[in-house]
């Protein structure tokens, strides 16, 4: 059953839809077409971060002294990067982290690095360069008086009497844990303010899509100003994109400036120092649109899609509040003019609206107002993680949704293993994002791979049997009806081969079985309803329902 073939009644009604009362967590649907390779995940409230295959089953984990804050990377090499959640008093948001750790595939801990005190916090998300270096996004502490001489209106400071500005950091790890920080660019040196012609800054908003206004404020929190929450490098243009939810937008930095470069306005590739080179998603953010033309609503994962894709250079995102209840995913191809430079069209930056926007039908069954993520895989499938909704699920170009995974990790323990659940509403742990990696990736060579069973325990059989017979050839067989009440036939008109048929529950016990040619006859009528793998020759399988 498609995603978007899926009614209004719910998620809970959305998972139970396949049919197996007994597997409510784990891999819920898999067909072909689905990407082969392996998915990434860190539960946010587990020390494991998890790599299982396309049935759910563990490939491999690794186990830290904390959670995550929030984002987890298999590098190239086999190494994990990971982030690490600390405690901050004063720097206390949503995201939060203040640490990051690195890893080898057998999970012995390489380097670790924190920066996590009462002026600087990371948080959300890392990003690894292919140099070794490492992006990092940090809350730098402002205090009232610094906002105020900044050019902030005192009505939008908050009782602390702080505001937390963004800073990107580029540390070279070395040793253990030693470190080197080779670049750095701060929010700060890039405002503009249209308040007091007195203070630092001042200027006229709008002719300054560059530049930030310190007193757009679009949210209640108004000390956690911009919250950035996801990074990412493109190494052919040496740009990275910073991801504003708050704002509404993402912005694009040059990254081939110096420090001293990007904490003025020229220098670099575009001769811009550290101001923005390019802007979108909400140009009322610096005065040239309204309300009219806001395309992000709280936006994640903002990032290049990478080569060998069919949007390679586009960036995609998860547009969490697309609509009141729904949640979308979009591709984005930004304008550039004659000069290879970012174009402004018709007052604000291009396109006037994404290129590519994939939303469920109906909408409402796919949503997380906060967090989520998503990936344009190799095969242009879309993996996406639907966070609240504990779901990490992957859709065709043609939007048929190929694999459904329910997080089985709960607050409470894991469904199937440590507690029992009698029904598919339950609460799974929050994925901050997943990603999921080719077979044919790097961090893969010379590793042991062999899947062991699903972090929910038992694996499901139509599953494994699924993918096992996907690449196989298959026999030319008629399978009617299906669903079936009474009697199953099983025909192969164009050959003569002995067929020996099984039809095997979802646990793995064979409980009916014939052997013949051209037409077989199975009596199901004493069959207990539900789902059953039909197995031919030991080889090709269907699933069959019988009512």
């Amino acid at each position: 059953m498609s995603l978007l073939k899926i009614t209004a009644i719910g998620l809970a009604l959305f998972i139970n839809s396949f049919g197996l009362s007994q597997k409510i967590a784990g891999v819920l649907d898999i067909k072909p077409g689905i990407e082969e390779g392996y998915t990434l995940f860190a539960p946010l409230n587990s020390n494991i971060t998890y790599l299982i295959d396309n049935c759910g089953r563990i490939i491999n984990t690794w186990e830290s002294e904390f959670t995550p804050g929030n984002t987890t990377y298999l590098l190239p090499n086999g190494n994990l990067l990971r982030t690490k959640k600390l405690s901050n008093t004063i720097i206390d948001g949503g995201g939060g982290g203040g640490g990051i750790e690195l890893f080898d595939w057998e999970s012995n801990l390489l380097w670790s690095y924190e920066l996590n005190n009462e002026n600087l916090r990371l948080h959300h998300d890392v990003e690894s360069l292919p140099n070794g270096n490492i992006l990092m996004i940090v809350w730098e502490l402002k205090y009232k008086d610094e906002a105020i001489e900044a050019g902030r209106d005192p009505a939008l400071i908050s009782s602390d009497e702080v505001i937390w500005s963004e800073q990107i950091i580029e540390i070279k790890p070395i040793s253990t844990n030693s470190h080197e920080v080779v670049w750095k660019w701060s929010l700060w040196d890039h405002l503009i303010q249209d308040f007091d012609s007195d203070k630092e800054g001042f200027g006229i908003v709008s002719d300054h899509p560059e530049l930030v206004n310190i007193n757009y404020v679009n949210q209640g929190d108004i000390s956690d100003w911009v919250h950035a929450n996801s990074i990412d490098f493109n190494e052919a243009l040496n740009q990275v994109v910073l991801s504003s939810p708050f704002f509404n937008e993402f912005w694009i930095i040059d990254h081939s400036t110096t420090t001293e470069e990007a904490a003025s306005h020229s220098g670099g590739n575009f001769n811009k120092g550290g101001d923005l080179i390019y802007r979108w998603g909400n140009p009322l953010a610096y005065k040239r649109g309204t309300v009219e033309d806001q395309q992000l609503f709280g936006q994640h994962d903002v990032h290049w899609i990478d080569e060998m894709n069919k949007y390679e250079g586009s960036i995609i995102l998860f547009n969490n509040n697309r609509g009141e209840k729904y949640s979308t995913v979009e591709i984005v191809t930004p304008s550039f003019d004659e000069n290879s430079e970012y174009e402004l069209v018709e007052s604000s930056y291009g396109p006037i609206a994404p290129n590519f926007i994939y939303k469920a039908n109906p909408a409402e069954i796919f949503h997380s107002r906060i967090m989520g993520g998503v990936q344009s895989l190799p095969n242009n499938n879309l993996l996406i993680c639907s966070s609240l909704q504990g779901l990490i699920f992957e859709v065709t170009n043609e939007s048929e949704t190929v694999w459904i995974y329910k997080s089985p990790i709960t607050a409470n323990g894991i469904v199937g293993r440590n507690f029992e659940e009698t029904n598919a509403n339950f609460a799974s742990d929050n994925n901050f994002r997943a990603i999921k990696y080719s077979k044919t990736y790097s961090a893969f060579d010379n590793k042991e791979l062999t899947p062991l069973e699903p972090i929910e325990g038992e694996p499901w059989i139509p599953c494994n049997i699924i993918t096992n017979t996907m690449e196989d050839p298959k026999l030319f067989t008629e399978v009617y009806p299906n669903p079936v009440k009474d009697r199953l036939y099983i025909e192969t008109p164009d050959s003569e081969e002995l067929l020996l048929v099984k039809l095997i529950t979802t646990h793995g016990k064979i409980i009916r079985s014939a052997m013949g040619r051209k037409k077989i006859l199975l009596n199901v009528s004493t069959v207990t309803s539900g789902l059953y793998v039909l197995q031919i020759n030991n080889k090709l399988t269907k699933i069959i329902e019988i009512k």
